[in-house]
């Protein structure tokens, strides 16, 4: 199996589906696609946005999402939750300021960006690539990178994962 750049969701999907095999880490998703092309290995996770043109064009067939459910871009896909319960591991996006940027300039840009995230053509494109623009407020914000934080460190630790 391959994992560029996705080692702890991969870990935790292995571990919640209680499947032992070897990752190997790829330094992208253009390796892993050649290698799971080539038949080096099994099969892989990335991005959805990554693979998107290898599995249009049948090259590789996308078995599952990450995300919690099913995806327009791959409906046959089912999410990789239904065989490991509780997986999600889904790429967010956030913008961060300096600590003591005054709290007008912070909801100019929250709220500038969340308009440009509501134009209907922004939101076209982002979901032809996978994504699901949902702006969260400063405070909602914090809160999930804080949940995040928490269940990947969990999850590097139950692997014995240790930061370089």
């Amino acid at each position: 199996m391959g994992t560029p750049g996705n080692v702890l969701p991969a870990t935790f999907f292995l571990s919640s589906a209680k499947v032992n095999v070897t990752t190997v880490p790829y330094k992208g998703a253009g390796p892993l696609q050649i290698d799971v092309m080539g038949g080096h290995v099994a099969f892989g996770i990335a991005a959805i946005s990554s693979v998107l043109g290898t599995v249009k064009s049948g090259r590789v067939r996308a078995i599952g999402v990450c995300s919690p459910e099913r995806t327009p871009l791959y409906p046959e896909a089912p999410p990789m939750a239904e065989a490991a319960p509780g997986f999600q591991a889904v790429a967010w996006f956030g913008m961060f300021v300096p600590r003591g940027t005054p709290p007008a300039v912070v909801k100019r840009i929250r709220d500038d960006v969340a308009d440009v995230l509501a134009m209907p053509d922004m939101r076209k494109r982002m979901h032809e690539i996978g994504g699901d623009p949902a702006p969260l407020s400063s405070e909602d914000f914090a809160r999930w990178v804080r949940s995040e934080i928490e269940r990947w460190n969990k999850v590097a630790k139950e692997a014995g994962i240790k930061p370089r």
